[in-house]
């Protein structure tokens, strides 16, 4: 992957930084020709809520407007969401049988100087965009990078290292914090949901997400234009839409639901995920890709297309279109047996097409119980799971207005 020359360096609510930032002139700037913008966080952390702290005027994450079927207000809120490093939350033990759950953001780093988020546009000519003649949008978090020169996913197998939890794997960049040294690249973040239905309190429905140190290597988001995502030429088939590939990669040794009181201080059972992978691959390239749009009723949609079908005699399809740039047409359908070969075996040079899935040692417990040294009797162990070579053939998320 090409590397940004411009670099953002931020320092955040606390830490002391040992270089300081010095202008550049005119004549310096006229000699940078970087393709993109490379951003750092050191020593970040963001906590919001609109319960953080009532009496200093903590900024209120809710979403309102929401009725139910027969007319009743509902808001969501979004409380103790937070963003830091490891050990910025604890479910803490009330004696009685429950928990609380209590969030003191430590601070993280976001990337580091030889790894950072990178914002740029891409070649969409490149052999891992596929998005010919287009310029593409990437957000990507810091490259994957296995430091032994090992690779994370084995062909769809995952690698045995990942069953120890991101914390203690060695094959990730993005560091674990170090006491009393650097502060490592991997995140603890979290939110309490609450959903408050007008003229009914004891329906609200509060929900406690806590994930430790999270790893997001590799992933990114793709964005471009395009007028006719089907392929077709007539104009009543031409849509303006914003095309995407997605790729969200996480590893985290450690992943907490909860259901707690709305001031956070009964927590009963939670459901505790050991070493989640995830690789979900959504779009592939310009033949297959994700579709963001809004319909006439103002709702939000995610479509992934079906791939295209194959070729009627002598007619060209998108995968012909976009992959052959000649136009004998007897090539269109050997361009197309390829391309089909390739994905399904997931053999795309540069791109996946299949995702993964590990979920190791999911219980239900209480929150606090891995203080206690692991398992206890009582607690329910719902068996480990994993999925590998996932594709998505087609899929569709549309958002819908529940009023009445």
């Amino acid at each position: 992957m090409k590397r940004p020359v411009a670099l953002l360096v931020c320092s955040l609510f606390s830490g002391v930084v040992a270089a300081e930032l010095s202008p550049m002139s005119d004549d310096a700037m006229s000699k940078v020709d970087g393709e993109g913008l490379g951003i750092v966080l050191e020593d970040y952390s963001f906590h919001a809520g609109s319960e953080v702290d009532a009496s200093n005027g903590a900024a209120v994450f809710e979403i309102t407007g929401i009725k139910t079927s027969d007319g009743r207000q509902v808001t969501v809120k979004a409380d103790n969401f937070f963003i830091g490093g490891k050990g910025s939350a604890e479910f803490v033990d009330n004696g009685d049988g429950t928990s609380s759950f209590v969030v003191n953001p430590t601070t993280v780093n976001v990337g580091r100087l030889n790894n950072p988020v990178e914002i740029s546009q891409r070649d969409g000519d490149d052999i891992d965009v596929r998005a010919p003649n287009k310029g593409v949008l990437e957000i990507a978090m810091p490259d994957l990078v296995a430091i032994d020169g090992d690779p994370v996913w084995t062909g769809h197998t995952m690698d045995p290292c990942l069953k120890a939890g991101a914390a203690e794997c060695a094959k990730f960049d993005s560091r674990e914090a170090v006491d009393g040294g650097y502060r490592g690249e991997r995140i603890d973040f979290g939110l309490e949901i609450n959903a408050e239905f007008e003229g009914s309190p004891d329906s609200d429905t509060p929900l406690t997400l806590y994930v430790k140190e999270a790893v997001f290597d590799g992933s990114y988001i793709r964005l471009w234009g395009d007028e006719t995502a089907t392929g077709s030429e007539s104009e009543s088939d031409q849509r303006n839409l914003t095309l995407a590939n997605i790729r969200l990669n996480m590893y985290t040794p450690d992943v907490l639901i909860a259901s707690c009181g709305v001031d956070g201080n009964t927590c009963g059972d939670a459901v505790h995920i050991k070493h989640l992978a995830m690789d979900l691959i959504i779009g592939v390239g310009e033949i297959q890709p994700a579709m963001l749009s809004v319909t006439s009723d103002g709702n939000l949609q995610l479509e992934v297309e079906a791939l295209p079908a194959p070729t009627a005699a002598g007619q060209p399809t998108r995968i012909s279109t976009i992959l052959n740039d000649q136009s004998d047409a007897a090539d269109w359908a050997a361009t197309e047996k390829d391309f089909y070969d390739n994905y399904y075996n997931d053999t795309i040079p540069g791109v996946k097409t299949k995702s993964n899935f590990y979920i190791g040692d999911p219980t239900i417990s209480n929150p606090t119980f891995e203080t206690a040294g692991g398992l206890k009797v009582g607690d329910t162990y719902l068996g480990t799971s994993k999925i590998e070579g996932l594709q998505i053939q087609y899929m569709k998320m549309t958002t819908h207005d529940i009023g009445g």
